[in-house]
């Protein structure tokens, strides 16, 4: 070997060492760093934030000291202040559930909307109770009054000051917007009810804002009315309740339709499946099964139909430029992701990997990816095992 060829090779492992250094960056493991990394660091600055802050309301109390007003022992005349609440932390423990629940499981998902309800429907109630005791304290020129101009019997606004009336079309916001987020998730049917919410949340709200800007034009500036129920767009309401039933239908079409037979079409009638439209496979001469594993974090396809005692020979091709792997066997061993009971590839970020696999058993198998937090993003599939 020459000089020049030595430097080359060299310099050739130095820029495969940086492209192997690099490739973390270029190709994340995205299950990894959704499932570990990410959590780890907004958890971690979460913490050090809150213990900055309590750091900063120490330390700043008693440079402080002297500029503080002395604590009030009474309400003041003219203000409504209402009492703490709990519900807005259980609103918030809910929407957390919800939202673990969506790359965790589906009882947890359910957990977290049920707490999420219970919070809302929690809050609603205390508001709508602190709005009528307020009221009132107002039309009886009370304590409690939100302000000493609504004393009078007319509750107007003083002059220069509108008062726009409440509004329900930031909640069909707010809904819209988690219809999208789970429908990102879940189903497209669902994604698009979002959408469709949110286009009523907008063209209401517009609506809204535009007769409050000509009411304020022609010179009024109490809002036409007060009472959050009667204001409540009730046929829109329905419009939106019809249009998010029909995206969960459409969502769950799918997995209602009838089981295909092991030849992939129904079986007519729920009589005897249909016989495999394939050749079973043998040791010595295997059928050759291709997986393709993306970067969606799916097998495609995701369910192998099977004669049991044949052999096959999965050819799994990575598509997705980041890590992948394949592990196959009894369903109980891939969900406790047993490798000592199963077999497998090792993991593989570009190109094909090949396994044979001999069904002798009467199953139930399964296969799945075991990079973490792949296997629990859906990465798996299904043996369908034919006598």
């Amino acid at each position: 070997m020459s000089i020049f060829e030595a430097i080359a090779e060299f310099l050739q492992g130095i820029w495969k060492g940086a492209i192997e250094l690099a490739r973390p960056l270029v190709s994340p493991d995205w299950g990894w760093l959704v499932s570990t990394v990410l959590p780890l660091a907004f958890g971690g600055s979460t913490v050090l934030y809150l213990v900055y802050l309590a750091y900063r309301y120490r330390s700043a109390g008693a440079a402080n000291a002297d500029r503080m007003p002395p604590r009030l022992t009474h309400r003041p005349g003219g203000g409504h202040v209402p009492a703490g609440s709990w519900w807005p932390v259980l609103l918030s423990i809910g929407a957390f559930f919800s939202i673990a629940g969506i790359v965790l499981g589906l009882p947890l998902l359910l957990l977290g909307l049920a707490v999420a309800g219970l919070g809302t429907v929690g809050w609603f109630a205390t508001a709508m109770g602190e709005w009528g005791r307020a009221s009132g304290e107002v039309a009886a020129g009370g304590p409690g009054a939100v302000g000493p101009w609504m004393r009078a019997a007319s509750k107007e606004p003083p002059p220069g000051m509108h008062a726009p009336g409440p509004s329900w079309w930031p909640v069909y916001a707010a809904a819209s917007g988690f219809l999208v987020l789970l429908g990102l998730v879940v189903s497209l049917p669902l994604l698009v009810a979002g959408v469709l919410v949110g286009m009523l949340a907008v063209a209401g709200w517009f609506v809204d804002a535009n007769r409050e800007y000509r009411t304020v034009e022609a010179g009024a500036h109490a809002p036409a009315r007060r009472d959050p129920l009667a204001i409540f767009p009730r046929l829109i309401a329905l419009a939106a309740v019809v249009v998010v039933a029909t995206g969960i239908g459409l969502g769950l079409l799918p997995a209602a339709a009838p089981s295909a037979g092991p030849g992939g079409s129904p079986a007519p009638g729920g009589g005897p499946a249909a016989t495999p439209a394939f050749t079973p496979g043998t040791a010595d001469d295997p059928r050759v099964v291709t997986l393709e594993a993306n970067a969606q974090l799916r097998f495609v396809p995701d369910t192998v139909e099977v004669k049991k005692g044949e052999t096959i020979r999965f050819e799994i091709t990575n598509t997705a430029g980041f890590p992948h792997n394949f592990w196959i066997g009894p369903q109980a061993e891939v969900e406790k992701k047993n490798t000592a009971a199963l077999k497998g590839t090792p993991d593989f970020s570009e190109g094909t990997q090949a396994l044979e696999v001999t069904f002798e058993g009467d199953g139930p198998y399964a296969f799945g990816c075991f990079i973490p937090g792949h296997y629990e993003a859906g990465m798996k599939g299904t043996i369908a095992l034919t006598p």
